[in-house]
Protein backbone atom coordinates (compact mmCIF):
# COMPACT_ATOMS: atom_id res chain seq x y z
CA UNK A 1 0.00 0.00 0.00
CA UNK A 2 2.86 2.35 0.81
CA UNK A 3 4.33 1.65 -2.63
CA UNK A 4 1.06 2.64 -4.30
CA UNK A 5 0.90 5.87 -2.28
CA UNK A 6 4.50 6.64 -3.15
CA UNK A 7 3.89 5.97 -6.84
CA UNK A 8 0.91 8.30 -6.88
CA UNK A 9 3.16 11.20 -5.89
CA UNK A 10 5.33 10.73 -8.96
CA UNK A 11 3.20 9.04 -11.63
CA UNK A 12 0.12 10.20 -13.46
CA UNK A 13 -3.05 8.57 -12.21
CA UNK A 14 -3.57 6.66 -15.46
CA UNK A 15 -0.21 4.93 -15.06
CA UNK A 16 -0.97 4.05 -11.46
CA UNK A 17 -4.28 2.53 -12.55
CA UNK A 18 -2.43 0.36 -15.08
CA UNK A 19 -0.18 -0.95 -12.31
CA UNK A 20 -3.14 -1.54 -10.00
CA UNK A 21 -5.03 -3.38 -12.76
CA UNK A 22 -2.04 -5.63 -13.40
CA UNK A 23 -1.61 -6.60 -9.73
CA UNK A 24 -4.26 -9.38 -9.71
CA UNK A 25 -2.78 -10.83 -12.91
CA UNK A 26 0.66 -10.96 -11.31
CA UNK A 27 -0.90 -12.63 -8.27
CA UNK A 28 -2.60 -15.31 -10.37
CA UNK A 29 0.60 -16.01 -12.29
CA UNK A 30 2.56 -16.24 -9.03
CA UNK A 31 0.03 -18.64 -7.49
CA UNK A 32 0.20 -20.83 -10.59
CA UNK A 33 4.02 -20.84 -10.54
CA UNK A 34 4.12 -21.81 -6.86
CA UNK A 35 1.52 -24.54 -7.42
CA UNK A 36 3.69 -26.04 -10.16
CA UNK A 37 6.82 -25.91 -7.99
CA UNK A 38 5.15 -27.05 -4.74
CA UNK A 39 1.72 -28.57 -5.48
CA UNK A 40 1.02 -29.37 -1.82
CA UNK A 41 1.54 -25.74 -0.78
CA UNK A 42 -1.08 -23.94 -2.90
CA UNK A 43 -4.02 -25.11 -4.99
CA UNK A 44 -4.22 -23.12 -8.25
CA UNK A 45 -7.34 -21.20 -9.19
CA UNK A 46 -9.41 -22.86 -11.93
CA UNK A 47 -10.09 -20.09 -14.45
CA UNK A 48 -12.15 -20.37 -17.60
CA UNK A 49 -10.98 -19.08 -20.97
CA UNK A 50 -13.53 -16.27 -20.68
CA UNK A 51 -12.05 -15.14 -17.35
CA UNK A 52 -8.52 -15.16 -18.74
CA UNK A 53 -9.52 -13.21 -21.87
CA UNK A 54 -11.45 -10.71 -19.74
CA UNK A 55 -8.46 -10.14 -17.46
CA UNK A 56 -6.17 -9.62 -20.44
CA UNK A 57 -8.60 -7.11 -21.95
CA UNK A 58 -8.85 -5.14 -18.71
CA UNK A 59 -5.07 -4.91 -18.32
CA UNK A 60 -4.59 -4.09 -22.01
CA UNK A 61 -7.16 -1.29 -21.74
CA UNK A 62 -5.47 0.16 -18.66
CA UNK A 63 -2.06 0.02 -20.33
CA UNK A 64 -3.44 1.62 -23.51
CA UNK A 65 -4.95 4.47 -21.49
CA UNK A 66 -1.69 4.93 -19.56
CA UNK A 67 0.27 5.16 -22.78
CA UNK A 68 -2.29 7.50 -24.30
CA UNK A 69 -3.06 5.38 -27.35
Amino acid sequence: MVLMLNLSEHWESSRVSAVVAAAPIVTLISVHAVSVIAPSLIVPENLSVTAIVGAILIVAGSVAMALGK
